[in-house]
Parts: C-alpha cells; structure tokens; sequence
C-alpha cells in the first residue's frame, strides 16, 4: 500500500494516499497524526505480510490431453 504524504497550501494540510485525498487538516500536527493513523490502518490490513505476495492456488489434478481430445 502507498505511504501517505502530506501538502500544505494555503495554510491547509492536505493528507493524500496515492492520488486520493483522504483528509484536509488546518495544523501540521493534525496532518502528521492522520497520516500516522493512515500507517497504522494500512499494516493492521496487511497483517505486517507481504502486501504484494501472491496467494498460492488450490492443487488440482492435472489433465492430460491426447491428440487435443480428452
């Protein structure tokens, strides 16, 4: 999952995930805790694994084709 990161402008803080703003903060520390708490939701999802590990399928007998026919 990516990191949030934070912009000020205006004297607003802005707390964006990827492309999406997920909070508009009027303090520096206010963005700063939201982003700590966005971290936070992000491992407890993750389950401190791999996020871009691969679940592994079910084993399946394997069929075997002669000619093309079954």
């Amino acid at each position: 999952m990516p990191r949030p990161y934070i912009l000020c402008h205006n004297d607003k803080w802005f707390v964006f995930l990827g492309c999406s703003l997920v909070a508009l903060c009027t303090s520096k520390a206010e963005a700063l805790e939201m982003q700590r708490e966005w971290i936070r939701k992000s491992q407890a999802i993750n389950g401190n694994e791999d996020p871009y590990m691969i679940p592994a399928l079910p084993d399946r007998p394997t069929m075997l084709l002669e000619n093309g026919n079954n």
